[in-house]
């Protein structure tokens, strides 16, 4: 368990380091969230599984599709998430999950790579109903890094003209 949380670590870093988007950004600390539950406390990963399957995929959606009505979406899948922590009900956590899937596949149906986002996140929510909280944390890397690329990438800061260098002399 120890090397799939660790894969999912490093995914989360490299999602960080590649997107520049908040939501990714924010999708990628809960991932991170989740790894160390794996890693340090794996009674605890279930719960914290179960909150970050609702949320993560939403904000993945989100930053996929850039839509402009969907405020308060993050808000309901956290209600969603910590509700079926809380009562143990893992449906409840992966209701919106699917929705943020199906969103994915529709909105972005010419993207084989936004498509491939929305399989691996929705195998992961199957692995985990079948019992497998690893396969869970493979395939959420593997849609993890997939919304990563997909979203705009961190652009350079302007480079000073007045460096070292011969690109600003004629």
């Amino acid at each position: 368990m120890t090397a799939f949380a660790l894969m999912l670590f490093f995914a989360c870093v490299a999602a960080w380091i590649v997107s520049a988007s908040a939501y990714v950004r924010f999708a990628a600390a809960l991932y991170a969230a989740l790894a160390a539950a794996c890693a340090v406390e794996p009674p605890l990963a279930g719960s914290v599984a179960l909150i970050v399957c609702a949320v993560a995929p939403v904000l993945l959606a989100l930053a996929l599709m850039r839509p402009r009505g969907a405020r308060f979406a993050p808000a309901f899948a956290c209600i969603a998430g910590l509700a079926a922590a809380a009562t143990g009900i893992a449906v409840l956590a992966f209701a919106p999950l699917l929705i943020a899937s199906i969103a994915i596949a529709v909105v972005r149906r010419r993207s084989p790579q936004a498509l491939a986002v929305s399989f691996a996140l929705v195998a992961g929510a199957a692995s985990y109903l079948a019992g497998s909280l690893p396969a869970l944390v493979a395939f959420s890397s593997v849609g993890l890094l997939g919304a990563a690329l997909q979203t705009p990438v961190e652009k350079q800061g302007r480079r000073d003209r007045r460096g070292i260098g011969i690109s600003g002399a004629r």
